[in-house]
């Protein structure tokens, strides 16, 4: 696989399960160190619900941030 920044050789060096439902592998660019995943295509069932009801503070969390 090509690294995604610089387009050299890239390997992978590990896999991981994402959203409990896929084996997702990772690969790091030789040349540049970049981290990055095979093609995202969980990505709109991760941003299906982005907001978790029991995360009362994420407002507050927002507006900090906007100060820094």
């Amino acid at each position: 696989m090509k690294c995604k920044i610089c387009a050299a050789q890239a390997k992978k060096v590990f896999s991981a399960r994402v959203l409990n439902n896929y084996d997702v592998e990772y690969f790091r660019c030789v040349s540049c160190e970049y981290l990055f995943t095979e093609n995202p295509h969980w990505l709109d069932e991760a941003y299906e619900r982005a907001i978790n009801f029991s995360d009362t503070g994420m407002i507050s969390r927002n507006q900090h941030f906007t100060k820094l």
